[in-house]
């Protein structure tokens, strides 16, 4: 039986949508639960979809975000 191909990036994302294939949904689930490194990559990837989500909200409301929440913890956001 030949290995299962490591996701990509893009495949992941498509993972985390429930876009793949019922197979290859749980072949990476299968994946991800005999590899730290993969799990902290999905980690990675949707820490990165939070951030996106975060900023770009104020554009669905029609609503500018507050500049103090934008300047709130800056510094230490900054630092990673």
């Amino acid at each position: 039986m030949k290995k299962p191909e490591k996701p990509e990036e893009s495949e992941l994302l498509a993972y985390l949508d429930e876009e793949l294939a019922p197979e290859r949904q749980a072949e990476i689930r299968r994946m991800l639960a005999a590899s730290w490194e993969l799990r902290a990559q999905l980690a990675r990837i949707e820490r990165r979809v939070e951030r996106y989500i975060e900023a770009t909200a104020f554009q669905s409301s029609g609503e500018p975000p507050d500049v103090d929440d934008l300047w709130r913890d800056f510094s230490g956001r900054l630092g990673r």
